[in-house]
């Protein structure tokens, strides 16, 4: 393939002087790198005006930061106008070692592909807070999509200029959520995704990186979060309601089970339907799927109950607790892939 079918992305906030070592490794493996200046400070836009001397370089500018995810999705776009074949994103803070390139460019040349990513190897040498959000997210992601990644948050990948176009066309531009997004929407569309070995530098146990564990992780679960947000809110209803029939009103446990959860299944259908899944399609249609998946996991959840209580004699309100959350993933998995399927 030839170098000038071959763009690579580099989105840029802060990085530092570390980027000019990035730039002058990466420029020869390619005719065409565009660095994302996304809303840098004074001292990182005198950095990046330097590098856009140099004739591989385009430097395309947010005159604030954005994240990411817009970073990429500007990357992309100028790639794609300029009849770009083959696109490549890494960082520019050094964790990802342009000389790993080769290792893309052969597989381009070889064999067709969507979607390739860097997977980090030495998860053992990874800083603490990389190597959980690392681990956890590859086996919620193979959990939820079917598709066994060893590594779902490298930001070394590859793209065919077709796959690009379906990552634009389908995937809004966000934050770091928009890398995960882009491996989401792969696994869903049935696109298979590669992966190559790596090895990754860290500086300062990866000091330098912008992702904030907590908050990012968040955006990243993307509606699994939200579906965890409307999940407790509607547990705390249930609950509530179960509690005041049953100990307050003495209605039998069951009977008060079955009450609680009528209630609060209507709550939870509105917030699942309008904030977590976004769902516009017939309400009559997903009504209908919805009491399908309440009877399911209402059947579930009541013959724990029932074990729980009548058969092991745990207390009432505990094995509320217990009966509930045994049921917590299957339904997420019910709403997302049968009732609120788009």
């Amino acid at each position: 393939m030839a170098q000038k079918d071959i763009f690579i992305i580099i989105p840029a906030f802060n990085p530092g002087e570390i980027i000019t070592e990035v730039v002058e490794k990466t420029r020869h493996y390619s005719q065409n790198l565009i660095l994302i200046d996304d809303g840098c400070d004074a001292k990182n836009k005198i950095i990046l005006s330097k590098l856009e001397q140099l004739p591989e370089v385009t430097l395309l500018t947010h005159s604030e930061n954005q994240g990411k995810g817009f970073a990429i999705h500007t990357g992309v776009e100028y790639a794609l106008k300029n009849h770009a074949q083959t696109i490549i994103m890494l960082d520019s803070d050094g964790q990802h070692r342009p000389e790993e390139l080769p290792k893309f460019l052969e597989l381009a040349d070889s064999t067709p592909f969507n979607l390739v990513i860097g997977v980090r190897t030495e998860i053992d040498k990874m800083p603490l807070r990389s190597k959980i959000g690392n681990v956890s997210m590859a086996k919620i992601f193979g959990f939820l999509y079917g598709q066994k990644l060893k590594d779902t948050q490298s930001g070394y990948r590859m793209m065919s200029a077709k796959f690009a176009r379906l990552f634009l066309d389908n995937v809004e531009a966000g934050r770091y959520e928009t890398e995960m997004q882009m491996l989401m929407f792969a696994a869903k569309s049935k696109i298979h995704i590669d992966e190559i070995p790596i090895t990754t530098q860290y500086f300062d146990g990866n000091s330098n990186s912008k992702f904030r564990p907590f908050v990012d992780s968040l955006r990243v679960l993307g509606s699994f979060a939200k579906y965890s947000g409307v999940g407790f809110a509607s547990f705390l209803l249930d609950y509530s309601v179960f509690i005041f029939l049953s100990s307050f009103l003495g209605i039998y446990f069951i009977t008060a089970h079955l009450c609680s959860r009528i209630i609060s299944g209507v709550f939870n259908f509105a917030a699942n339907r309008r904030f977590v899944f976004n769902h516009n399609h017939s309400l009559g249609k997903s009504i209908s799927k919805y009491l399908v998946a309440v009877a399911l996991s209402l059947a579930i959840s009541s013959t724990l109950l029932y074990l729980f209580v009548d058969v092991l004699q745990v207390k009432t309100s505990v094995a509320k607790l217990f009966a509930e959350a045994s049921t917590f993933l299957l339904n997420y998995l019910v709403l997302k892939h049968f009732v609120f399927k788009k």
